[in-house]
């Protein structure tokens, strides 16, 4: 395992990169360039979330394909994303079953779930396993019958007993 003196070193090599990068960019006025800077360090999500209510598992990281804004992840209607969670379970289950929201002024309105058998063409296998590490990858089409609004996606891993094994929240532009 490196030390924390290992780990800053990292850590100021590649915020050294960045500037060397960002510093070799031609400019020009009339663009905006954007760099993903932190990419590379350890625990870190480019995609904005927050956890809520994940009482059975830890949320190491959180990614939607494509998220490309620091604030909220702009899903174009008529497209599909793909939404990563990976999590570390506390609890062991012989199910999951996921669940997702969208939340608009603070209503709750049911997303179209394309597989809520968790265990189903997610790149996970039940029974769940506490203390194991889980890649959970689905796609989720944005159809085009949503309307083009700012939106949290909340999205939930339920157990066999119907508990919150993740739970995220994602903010989303609808465009």
């Amino acid at each position: 395992m490196a030390s924390s003196s290992s780990k800053v070193l990292l850590v100021g090599l590649v915020a050294l990169m960045c500037v060397v990068l960002v510093s070799s960019i031609p400019r020009n006025k009339n663009k905006i360039y954007t760099v993903n800077r932190w990419y590379a360090l350890p625990g870190y999500s480019e995609t904005p979330f927050n956890d809520c209510g994940s009482k059975g598992s830890t949320i190491q990281k959180v990614e939607v394909i494509p998220c490309d804004n620091d604030n909220a992840c702009q899903l174009k209607t008529g497209t599909t994303a793909t939404f990563k969670i990976t999590f570390v379970p506390k609890v062991n289950t012989t199910t999951l079953r996921a669940r997702i929201h969208g939340i608009v002024a603070g209503i709750p309105l049911p997303f179209h779930c394309p597989q809520e058998d968790a265990c189903q063409n997610s790149n996970i296998v039940c029974p769940i396993v506490s203390g194991q590490v889980y890649h959970y990858v689905v796609e989720l089409p944005v159809l085009k019958s949503y309307p083009h609004v700012n939106v949290k996606v909340k999205w939930e891993l339920l157990s066999s007993d119907g508990q919150d094994v993740v739970c995220v929240m994602i903010p989303a532009k609808l465009t």
